[in-house]
């Protein structure tokens, strides 16, 4: 179960990223990106083997919205992690000028 989280949390941040920037979203719609094979490949596994999986957590909803909450705390704390690293640079850079 925690490779698929895992894969699953990576899944949802690359649909981000490629719903965020056209030239991604063109590339991904036009066939030209799969950015899946990579994640996939990084758990030794291919994509038959994911849908194989997520098919199965379909199938068994109390263990996927068991995951889907992981994967949401998970990309909360990404979240918050993230502007505390850009408070932090934005006062880095504030100081900086104020030299």
């Amino acid at each position: 179960m925690g490779d698929f989280r895992d894969i699953l949390g990576k899944v949802l941040d690359v649909n981000v990223l490629i719903e965020q920037d056209d030239s991604l979203n063109s590339a991904y719609h036009a066939g030209r990106l799969d950015p899946y094979v990579a994640i996939l490949g990084e758990y030794g596994y291919s994509r038959a083997q994911f849908d194989s999986s997520l098919m199965f957590y379909l199938r068994h909803g109390d263990l996927l919205d068991s995951i889907l909450d992981d994967v949401v705390a998970q990309l909360k704390q990404q979240e918050e992690a993230y502007r505390v690293e850009q408070v932090r640079l934005q006062e880095a850079e504030s100081s900086q000028e104020g030299e």
